[in-house]
């Protein structure tokens, strides 16, 4: 394929095979807990997430809608 150095890479985002893997085996390591990155789930994060929600819909009911995607 034009502009493919590393096939391995194709469906890996661009990381190295080897990391992909040694990442996966940590995974199963009985020694290892993989928790998730919440930061974005306190109360006050979630409550903007809400009005902002809220804002856009009661905007774009008003038929002036915001925070609109602009494609290139």
């Amino acid at each position: 394929m034009e502009g493919v150095k590393n096939p391995a890479t194709l469906f890996t985002g661009g990381k190295k095979l080897e990391t992909l893997l040694a990442n996966h085996i940590l995974l199963r390591h009985p020694n290892v807990r993989v928790t998730p990155h919440c930061a974005f789930f306190t109360r006050e994060a979630v409550q903007r997430i809400l009005d902002v929600t809220m804002a856009n819909i009661e905007a774009f009911v008003g038929g002036e809608p915001q925070n609109v995607v602009v494609p290139l």
